[in-house]
């Protein structure tokens, strides 16, 4: 259960106490309300706050929201969601927050060093990859005026096998579990980008290879396969421009 706490790239500030109180006050309300769900797996304190931080003190928040969730609930354990694979920001968080249970990264590409990443820093501790799947829309080729270019359905589900086999199945000493991400449809940059279903509910080629990679067979119902959008013999890498009015 995603737990929203403020950004300190949105505004927020942790020297300022009593908003701080506030917020722990009404993330508490949100705790009693929802530990007895019988969804809840587990509690995520924060989403990628340590985007552009540079005021510590945010990890203090965190861990006392940590110590209120274990006094109400102690049926389900507490982490937070780290944006991106650093040794240093792991140290500061595993020592500012040590009552968290776990840590967890939204890794992406990411997921081929994070390994590494928590070999070179001091925790010991558990750890989940919270999301993972197709490569982000910051990290592929775009076009001249800025906009993304999507793989298609075929090779993201090529790269989320390979990023299983390699990196998930490979590295269970610490990893309690991973998330791919999304299991629903989202519209993010475009509708198919990251989610792993059509917005009719249909499953993808995405959805196939995480069905098989966890159950060891394939679903036997017909799939959406995209392999590729031609123009003018240029594939979206290229850029085919086109002149307005040609034909």
């Amino acid at each position: 259960m995603g737990l929203d706490v403020a950004r300190e790239r949105h505004g927020c500030d942790y020297d300022e106490i009593k908003g701080v109180a506030r917020q722990l006050k009404s993330i508490r309300r949100d705790v009693q309300r929802l530990n007895h769900h019988p969804a809840l797996l587990m509690w995520g304190i924060g989403n990628e706050i340590n985007l552009r931080l540079r005021n510590p003190r945010v990890w203090d928040a965190v861990n006392e929201i940590s110590e209120m969730i274990h006094l109400i609930d102690g049926d389900h354990p507490t982490t937070t969601e780290l944006a991106g694979e650093d040794p240093e920001t792991i140290n500061i968080v595993s020592e500012r927050c040590q009552a968290l249970d776990s840590l967890a990264s939204q890794a992406y590409e990411g997921i081929s060093i994070l390994s590494d990443c928590l070999r070179l820093s001091n925790y010991e501790g558990r750890y989940a990859v919270s999301e993972w799947g197709t490569k982000g829309h910051c990290l592929v080729a775009g076009t001249h005026w800025g906009r993304p270019i999507e793989q298609a359905s075929s090779k993201k589900a090529a790269a989320i096998k390979y990023q299983y086999d390699n990196f998930i199945v490979t590295n269970k000493n610490q990893c309690v579990g991973t998330f791919v991400f999304l299991w629903r449809q989202k519209q993010e940059r475009t509708p198919t980008w990251y989610g792993l279903f059509l917005e009719n509910g249909r499953h993808t080629k995405m959805t196939q290879i995480i069905y098989f990679l966890w159950k060891g067979k394939l679903q036997e119902i017909p799939l959406p396969t995209g392999l590729s959008m031609v123009v003018l013999n240029e594939n979206g890498i290229n850029i085919a421009i086109l002149d307005a009015g040609s034909t």
